[in-house]
C-alpha cells in the first residue's frame, strides 16, 4: 500500500510541474531585437530609438563604486557596441 500512495504521489507532483511548465512559461513576455547605442553601466542599456532599458533581476554597482568598471565591461562583451 505504502509503494501505491508513493507512485499516485509521484504522478501528481509530475502532473503539476509538466502542467506549469505548458501553461506559464514565458506567458506575457515580449520579445523584440533592439539595437544598443551604448551601454550606461552592468545593468542598464540605451537603445538607438531612445529607450533605455534596465536589466530584470540585475543588480550591479552603480558608476564609481568597486567593480562598476568589471560589470559595465562584461555586460559589453554581449552587444555590439
Amino acid at each position: 500500500m505504502e509503494r501505491k500512495g508513493a507512485l499516485v504521489i509521484a504522478f501528481l507532483i509530475t502532473g503539476l510541474i509538466v502542467g506549469n511548465y505548458l501553461f506559464f512559461t514565458d506567458a506575457g513576455v515580449v520579445r523584440e531585437r533592439v539595437e544598443i547605442s551604448r551601454v550606461l553601466d552592468g545593468d542598464t542599456v540605451d537603445l538607438v530609438d531612445g529607450r533605455r532599458i534596465r536589466l530584470l533581476n540585475i543588480n550591479t554597482p552603480e558608476k564609481g563604486l568597486a567593480y562598476s568598471d568589471l560589470a559595465k565591461e562584461f555586460l559589453s562583451e554581449f552587444t555590439n557596441v
